[in-house]
């Protein structure tokens, strides 16, 4: 892990991420293959992005989002 409460757990097929947030909740990122492409559909059934599509070198590309509700989920392309 590298700051207090960042990094990820992994049992060596699966992934779990934890970040800090001002708010502590548990976000799942669903894993997909072309995050551009979600992210869009994302905002085309009425959902939201919070900021732009992050590169993390050696994890993959992160986008946190928000269904119509407000329920946040993100997307996560592997490297």
């Amino acid at each position: 892990m590298g700051k207090e409460g960042q990094g990820f757990f992994t049992d060596g097929d699966r992934q779990v991420g934890m970040h800090v947030e001002e708010t502590p909740c548990v976000v799942p990122y669903l894993l997909v293959d072309d995050i551009e492409a979600m992210a869009q559909k994302v905002t085309e059934l009425g959902g939201s992005l919070f900021g732009e599509i992050a590169d993390a070198p050696g994890f993959g590309r992160f986008a946190t989002c928000a269904d119509p509700s407000g329920a946040r989920f993100g997307l996560h392309q592997k490297d």
